[in-house]
């Protein structure tokens, strides 16, 4: 089990109250529920933008290294982004990684 905990930021790094966040993954053995709702969900943020998820580690599946796909919406505007994992070996030959986008435990 790991736990993600964070805060939502606006681009002038004001933290963004109430915001919708929608969370999805393969699971441990890299596959997708395409059918149900397994390593899928939402919440909203609180008054100051935090949030916290609990999850199991995603696996790996072709071509991709494991990640946490994430949708936030506030207000009529969205952002869709994934987040990585650290010191992942498939990091380096994933197309769509971002260094950037690295959680820190």
């Amino acid at each position: 089990m790991i736990e993600i905990k964070g805060n939502v930021f606006d681009k002038n790094c004001q933290p963004v109250p109430n915001a919708y966040l929608d969370f999805w993954q393969a699971s441990p053995d890299g596959k997708y529920d395409n059918i149900g709702n397994e390593f899928r969900g939402h919440q909203k943020c609180d008054n100051f933008g935090g949030f916290s998820l609990k999850t199991l580690r995603p696996g790996s599946y072709s071509g991709r290294t494991p990640h946490i796909h994430v949708r936030i919406s506030w207000k009529r505007k969205f952002l869709v982004t994934q987040l990585y994992f650290k010191d992942e070996p498939q990091n380096r030959t994933d197309y769509f990684f971002d260094s950037k986008l690295i959680l820190i435990f």
